[in-house]
């Protein structure tokens, strides 16, 4: 997965040619990882944000 998304990121292999070796059930288990992740980011950040903790004290 890390050597396919810096493939992507640097223009050598299209998205086509990177998930290929990938079944369906691969997909939908790093789908999984991912989509977990983000919600974990996106509601720690907004907790830093509703409780100001970007403010000094």
């Amino acid at each position: 997965m890390k050597e396919n998304r810096n493939n992507l990121a640097h223009g050598s292999v299209s998205f086509v040619e990177a998930m290929r070796e990938n079944s369906i059930d691969d997909i939908r288990a790093n789908e999984s990882l991912v989509v977990g992740f983000l919600e974990e980011l996106i509601e720690t950040v907004s907790t830093y944000i509703e409780d100001q903790k970007y403010k000094k004290v």
